[in-house]
């Protein structure tokens, strides 16, 4: 299987349209659920009154009817009020292509915006990770994992249901390829190798060396960086005219998202060994790992 990613924080969408154009039929209502560290914290439901009136077919499947949208919000508002709440955020929707066929050409049509906001498909996930099913379709995965859906084919609650099925998703991907957190553990043992394959020999025959170097491992914090891969080494050599050099500097890319950096910062007589893990997000790298060890 090949990798899939698992985002802690994200939107899941979903419409319901008069039709299956997304240049000649509407959208007459849009649900989300905003996911912060897995965990719902906020939801998105509105009707929008179509320009023309909704057919049996689609009130039979929906339930929604030309009743209840006679004193909704046109497009142009809902859409506003709607990008308000997606922002930047990663967009997840089952079959999500459908969903944001219909998105981006009324953001378009109706507020010139070109949405780029990232997106992950469920039906993929599902497809991939639940290969024995022979349906995908939402219903089939909701009833696989024994989800309560109150109504089908509404957009929050079908938002809600992906939400959910999205979730059982990671929880056996994981189990079965490991988190993201036992990745990054894997990454610091991996640091903590390459530096000690690089400290100063007496340090490494010395056991209490060892100890002092170990107990100090693993100092992890956030910070936002403004430094890209390829920009990192540029921004120490910007830095010459202090009172400190860097040696030995290497990036190793870990994946297309993830890279290591190592160096050693000389200054005075001390040298100190250090290391960071960077990520990609969807609009700089972010620190998410960093130690530093004296090494004299």
């Amino acid at each position: 299987m090949s990798k899939l990613v698992f985002p802690s924080d994200y939107i899941v969408l979903d419409i319901e349209t008069t039709g299956l154009n997304s240049r000649s039929d509407e959208i007459i209502e849009i649900g989300a659920v905003k996911i912060v560290d897995h965990q719902v914290v906020d939801t998105f439901s509105r009707l929008i009154k179509p320009q023309f009136p909704i057919s049996k077919f689609i009130t039979n499947l929906t339930g929604i009817t030309n009743e209840m949208v006679s004193d909704a919000d046109d497009i142009e508002t809902v859409l506003t009020d709607f990008l308000l709440f997606i922002n930047d955020a990663i967009l997840i929707g089952h079959n999500v292509n459908f969903d944001l066929g219909f998105i981006k050409n009324n953001f378009e049509r109706h507020l010139g915006i070109c949405l780029e906001n990232q997106s992950l498909d469920n039906l993929r996930y599902a497809r991939k990770i639940l290969p024995q099913l022979s349906s995908h379709k939402l219903k089939d995965c909701v009833s696989y994992f024994n989800i309560f859906q109150e109504t089908a084919h509404r957009a929050l609650d079908d938002a809600q249901a992906t939400y959910e099925v999205f979730e059982h998703l990671r929880h056996m991907y994981e189990k079965e390829n490991g988190s993201e957190a036992d990745k990054i553990n894997l990454l610091k043992e991996t640091i903590f190798e390459k530096e000690m394959a690089l400290l100063d020999p007496e340090v490494r025959s010395n056991p209490l060396l060892i100890q002092n170097y170990v107990d100090k491992q693993f100092r992890e914090f956030t910070s936002l960086g403004i430094v890209y891969k390829y920009e990192i080494n540029d921004t120490f050599e910007g830095n010459k005219n202090k009172d400190w050099q860097i040696e030995n500097f290497q990036i190793q890319e870990i994946d297309k998202k993830t890279v290591l950096a190592t160096y050693v910062l000389h200054k005075s007589s001390q040298k100190t060994l250090r290391s960071s893990i960077w990520i990609k997000t969807k609009q700089d790298w972010k620190m998410i790992f960093h130690q530093g060890t004296l090494t004299v």
